[in-house]
């Protein structure tokens, strides 16, 4: 089932300083708002958001999802008690800054019934995961698809996938990690970043954060 038109939410994973230093100004500069994953173990390490700047995001707008304290792998947390307190305890390290998180992305998109269990009877909106593809009204919600961004994508192939949404009504989710010059495997330039934010307001496709829409979904 197709949404009444064409929508796009911008996530930023994984909590790097250039989410604040490089891709905030450019959101500021498009109006655009973005849902930033967060791993909360990793605050004010060296290249890593800070938790002002954390909390500075989340009073301008921005979504602040929760994606576990540690990025453990799924093979590394097999128990449900181990899980839950990955997901528990990034709940607590968002709360003591203010910021109620409504949506959680999975670590390496990697997940099981039982992460997915945990995740809803932990009060969650919704899960993104790394499945490739769109989403529409009946997807599930907790098992949300991405096009996800590395340093070999070209701004064609970011722009086939606008103009997919925008002729099937459909939902982008953009999984963006680092956006700085480092050309490490899931960079992507501000000029990159930029461009395709222009292209995307050049197309009046509307932009939101991912709590926001999910909402929609059945």
């Amino acid at each position: 089932m197709k949404f009444l038109s064409p929508l796009v939410s911008v996530t930023i994973d994984d909590g790097w300083k250039s989410a604040y230093t490089y891709a905030l100004p450019l959101l500021k500069k498009h109006h655009a708002k973005a849902t930033f994953y967060v791993i909360t173990g990793a605050f004010d390490e060296p290249h890593r958001l800070s938790r002002d700047q954390v909390r500075r995001l989340a009073s301008i707008g921005h979504e602040i999802g929760a994606h576990t304290r540690n990025h453990l792998r799924l093979e590394n947390v097999p128990s449900s008690r181990e899980k839950r307190d990955q997901i528990v305890w990034c709940q607590d390290d968002l709360s003591d800054l203010g910021i109620l998180a409504e949506t959680f992305a999975y670590p390496y998109g990697e997940y099981d019934e039982t992460y997915k269990r945990l995740i809803k009877e932990e009060g969650f909106t919704a899960a993104r995961s790394v499945i490739r593809g769109y989403n529409d009204r009946t997807t599930d919600k907790f098992l949300l698809r991405v096009q996800g961004i590395r340093n070999t994508t070209s701004i064609e192939e970011m722009k086939g996938w606008v103009d997919e949404v925008r002729r099937n009504s459909l939902w982008l989710i953009l999984m963006f990690h680092q956006i700085d010059y480092s050309n490490s495997n899931f960079a992507t330039t501000p000029e990159l970043f930029d461009e395709i934010l222009s292209y995307i307001n050049l197309h009046w496709v509307e932009i939101d954060v991912v709590k926001n829409i999910a909402h929609l979904l059945g």
